[in-house]
């Protein structure tokens, strides 16, 4: 099993991602990190760790800098694709990688995007110290990680600390959604979920606790302020960040490849000039000159010999490109890898020949110099098993050895065309030897061969290879095709014409089956992601991760829930492509707001439309808790009813890891079972009226904000948010027994709670004088924070509660209290 699925990995990976990545890798640019403030002592390190002096606020700090902080120091960055970064005292970071592909101004300001504006790829290096990082919802194919010397944190759209010390080990504090840390040397991540943080000692071991509630406040506190710092800053403000990026690395890479084509001129003018003994040469009064110019350029001397220069070109040569003379002597992979590296740049030799700069002390050694590649100005060490999914040649000779073919049948599959070399080494080596001895299988007989789909293939392969040659006729349509090979005379049919599959190709036609469907609706990353956490090995178990996230990951405009794929809460919630929305469901565990899932169904992006069909039939058999989920938006588009054949305890859950939408207007209802709305991202709701059995739940893990909402429930009313919930506008269909109502800040318009209701409002300063609500519109800003603030026409049984005396006299139904974990 493992044999055959780690040469289908490389396949895979090639089919369904090479060609991707190298066109993303075209069209990617460097993404930009903007200075937003510092404090205190900061100090920026070039690639020669020399102290630069030149950036200042709003200005790009560049990718090969160090970013240092002192005791005192602090900073916050901004990098363009919305994450803010806020490095503390006594810190050493570098920005290892940003690529972020182009994107476009649409005229918003970055603090109202929900995500990243475009895909990025980030890779940190946190030396030592502390990073607090925000995140935007990262694009599907983002890569987000911080490398410390004790292990990677991976990061899908979150707020979390990490600090990193080498005599302590590394503190990693989770304040929302989940970062996956990965020890050193790898093996499997470590999920840390919000309310959670985890412990690495020196020796490399981790340890899983509770977030340390002044590391939470303080991540709180510290991306609150980075917040506000940048909420004016425009889309199209870093959009033109990201244009300058682009253009100074194309002005370089132009400076460059001018550069070393003059360097290269001129070698060949040297090299012309000492060969040919009839040319200039000959003629020069001092060939000693000329031969120590050529002697000293290959030592990777720094000086030259102006008269033998201005004999053999009439243009200096740049002296800051040394050519390598040295042709046999292979390049080291060092010459890939310069970021990051001392002594071993390509422009070594700029600091000496700088107008006003100081001589170098020392020449550069021979090895030292490298000679610059004018077609790959950009030099990027390369992923080593990229290398052979880059050259299919090489991948497919490799493989070739499992197969025991003779001379000529190797020499046939060379001919073959690249699709059919692909997909036959996908076969059983019975196979792959009986059709490479076929003198007609080459050309379009191949190619039409495996053009058929599998089962068309198998049944011609129970065929004499006569008659399977002369079906291989592109005029012949494979649906007819297919139909007449199931119908043809048995008597032509030869079973020992067939060798045995080996068990694992239904697997591995499994696992071609789950990329086609990824494929085609758009998700090949998320086969690499599978081929990539599985080491290649698919066996049945990723094989199902890879078949549920592929279902769950669809586009989705439902009519008929009857029709949707439902699937048990382990193979969701444990899935590894769906952290947020399991994070968004451990959050609900955790306020008690679900007891469980019977069932999961849903998809990426998920319109419901008007009165969709048939939800209650997944309500059968006892299930009792449904839960419809989406990874990116939930619109519901009309009135929605459904029914639940339990008597008790029924309940459905909308939860969704991006925005949640209901058209104004529209009724959700249900008349046996429970509701539960449920998002990561900001909640509004605007008109809309929610009606259930007992209860029915609104939560939000950012801001909450209710326009002219009705909810109407017999036993309880629970709204919950985990920073700002802004009501104007709330009324009650039914005397709801209890009504529960949590924020970090309450802001209250307009809102009327039945005389008989026992509410209970909690904030996190709780209540004024350890009774009251701020009351009216002239309470300043400042002081409304972590308050219950009753702004405007606030009611109890048609009561106005304005002040505390009227608060005194109506209000005894009403208690305010403090909540520690919004």
């Amino acid at each position: 099993m493992r044999y055959l699925n780690n040469l289908f990995f490389p396949l895979l990976l090639s089919l369904f991602s090479a060609g991707l990545l190298i066109a993303q890798d075209a069209e990617s640019n460097q993404g930009a990190l903007i200075l937003i403030s510092t404090e205190g002592t900061v100090r920026y390190l070039d690639e020669k760790e020399t102290q630069q002096e030149d950036i200042k606020i709003g200005s790009i700090i560049p990718s090969t800098y160090l970013v240092e902080t002192g005791e005192d120091g602090k900073l916050t960055g901004l990098l363009s694709n919305g994450t803010l970064l806020t490095l503390t005292e006594n810190t050493r970071m570098k920005v290892a990688t940003f690529e972020q592909e182009p994107f476009k101004d649409d005229g918003r300001k970055l603090a109202d995007l929900p995500g990243e504006p475009s895909q990025s790829k980030v890779d940190l290096e946190l030396e030592y110290g502390s990073l607090v990082v925000k995140t935007k919802k990262l694009s599907k194919g983002s890569v987000f990680n911080i490398n410390s010397p004790l292990g990677v944190a991976g990061i899908r759209g979150t707020e979390f600390q990490m600090a990193s010390n080498p005599g302590q080990g590394v503190q990693l504090d989770v304040t929302e959604s989940t970062v996956a840390f990965t020890p050193p040397g790898g093996g499997q991540p470590i999920p840390v979920s919000q309310g959670s943080g985890l412990s690495v000692s020196p020796s490399g071991v981790a340890t899983p606790r509770p977030v340390n509630p002044v590391v939470a406040s303080k991540i709180e506190s510290t991306n609150q302020a980075a917040t506000e710092a940048t909420q004016d800053i425009s889309l199209g403000e870093v959009a033109t960040a990201v244009e300058q990026i682009a253009q100074e690395s194309e002005a370089m890479t132009e400076s460059d490849s001018d550069a070393a084509t003059e360097a290269d001129e001129d070698t060949e003018a040297k090299e012309g000039t000492q060969s040919d003994d009839t040319g200039e040469e000959s003629k020069s009064n001092e060939p000693q000159d000329s031969e120590n110019q050529v002697t000293e350029q290959q030592g990777g001397g720094e000086q030259s010999n102006q008269k033998a220069e201005s004999q053999q070109s009439s243009e200096p040569v740049p002296s800051e490109i040394v050519p390598n003379e040295s042709t046999d002597e292979p390049e080291s992979s060092e010459a890939g890898n310069n970021q990051g590296q001392k002594g071993e740049r390509i422009d070594q030799t700029q600091e000496g020949t700088k107008p006003g700069g100081d001589a170098p002390k020392e020449a550069a050694k021979p090895s030292q110099v490298k000679k610059i590649n004018t077609e790959n100005t950009k030099v990027e060490q390369p992923d080593k098993s990229m290398l052979l999914e880059n050259n299919p040649n090489l991948k497919n000779n490799q493989k070739l050895s499992r197969f025991g073919l003779t001379k000529e049948q190797t020499e046939k599959f060379e001919r073959l065309s690249p699709k059919a070399r692909e997909a036959i080494v996908m076969e059983s080596p019975g196979i792959v030897r009986r059709l490479l001895s076929m003198s007609e299988f080459e050309g379009d007989k191949s190619d039409i061969f495996f053009g058929h789909e599998q089962e068309t293939r198998e049944l011609l392969l129970t065929m004499n290879d006569d008659v399977l040659i002369q079906l291989l006729d592109a005029a012949v349509d494979p649906v007819l095709l297919k139909e007449s090979l199931q119908k043809i005379n048995r008597g032509v049919v030869r079973p020992e014409n067939m060798p045995d599959r080996e068990p694992d190709m239904v697997s591995n036609a499994r696992a071609i089956a789950l990329g086609d469907k990824l494929k085609e609706q758009g998700n090949s990353e998320l086969m690499e992601e599978l081929l990539e956490m599985s080491e290649g090995v698919l066996n049945d178990q990723w094989l199902r991760v890879g078949e549920v996230a592929e279902v769950l990951s669809r586009d989705l405009q439902v009519e008929d829930f009857s029709t949707i794929d439902s699937f048990a809460t382990e193979e969701v919630f444990g899935n590894p492509f769906f952290p947020e929305i399991a994070n968004v469901y451990d959050q609900l565990e955790l306020d008690a707001l679900v007891n469980g899932a019977d069932k999961v169904l849903g998809g990426d992006n998920l319109i419901v439309t008007e009165n969709a069909r048939a939800f209650g039939s997944h309500f059968s058999q006892g299930v009792k808790e449904v839960v419809l989920i989406s990874q990116g938006e939930m619109n519901f588009l009309g009135d929605f009813e459904w029914k639940s054949t339990e008597k008790e305890g029924a309940k459905l859950v909308l939860m969704s890891s991006g925005d949640l939408k209901i058209k104004e207007g529209v009724t959700l209802k249900s008349a046996t079972s429970d509701l539960v709305l449920a998002t990561r991202e900001n909640l509004l709701l605007n008109k809309v009226e929610l009606n259930a059995d007992k209860e029915v739940t609104i939560r939000g893990m950012r801001d909450v904000t209710l326009n002219e909402v009705v909810i109407g429930a017999s036993e309880l009313a629970r709204i919950k948010a985990r920073r700002d919930l802004n009501v104007d506008g709330l009324g009650f269909k039914r005397d709801v027994s209890r009504i529960i109502m949590e924020a970090t800040t309450m802001r209250l318009r307009n809102v009327n709670f039945p005389g008989a209701s026992q509410v209970r409002l909690n904030s996190l300063k709780g209540p004024v004088d350890g009774k009251y609500p701020n009351f009216g519109t002239s309470i300043p800003a400042a002081q409304q924070i972590g308050r219950v603030n009753f702004i405007e026409n606030v009611r109890t049984g048609g009561n106005l509660l304005h002040d505390r005396p009227s608060f005194d006299q109506h209000g005894k139904n009403i208690k305010i209290g403090t909540i520690a974990r919004p």
